[in-house]
């Protein structure tokens, strides 16, 4: 018998040792948390692009990606470039750049990154592709001894 699990951990709220919930910070609002990175986003995009043209060199998307802290494999600035620019004519403009880019900052922050979710999937004996099983004695014995 194979066991499945999938574990959602709100991350702002823990458990008292009375059983009552308590608020360790106050959740951000989406619309708040948005605005941030869309900030943050176009003081990066600036950065690069000096000259006010409204674009920046596709090999500039990288470390516009990491000026904003991001971390993110090569081959997804790769898709994210070739998305924005099939045509491959070297510029990238903000306007295509920032719904993707603040998405998925957005989800990360909230705590959606499915990344994460794969490699906590992994670590408890999961394949890195989502297949396999985790391995519930190791499962239960984590969740008892780390939270």
């Amino acid at each position: 018998m194979q066991l499945y699990l999938i574990i959602l951990i709100d991350k702002y709220t823990i458990m008292s040792d009375d059983g009552s919930d308590q608020e360790e910070m106050p959740k951000r609002e989406l619309n708040e948390v948005k605005e941030e990175v869309q900030q943050k986003l176009l003081e990066s995009f600036q950065r690069f692009d000096e000259e006010g043209l409204g674009y920046i060199q596709t090999n500039e998307v990288k470390l516009v990606i990491e000026c904003m802290g991001i971390q993110m494999e090569d081959k997804e600035i790769y898709k994210i470039i070739s998305d924005i620019d099939p045509s491959n004519n070297g510029h990238i403009y903000f306007h295509d750049i920032q719904p993707i880019i603040v998405d998925y900052q957005v989800e990360r922050i909230m705590g959606t990154d499915e990344a994460e979710l794969l490699q906590a999937y992994v670590a408890m004996g999961g394949e890195a592709d989502g297949g396999g099983c985790v391995d519930a004695d190791k499962l239960i014995s984590t969740i008892k001894n780390e939270f």
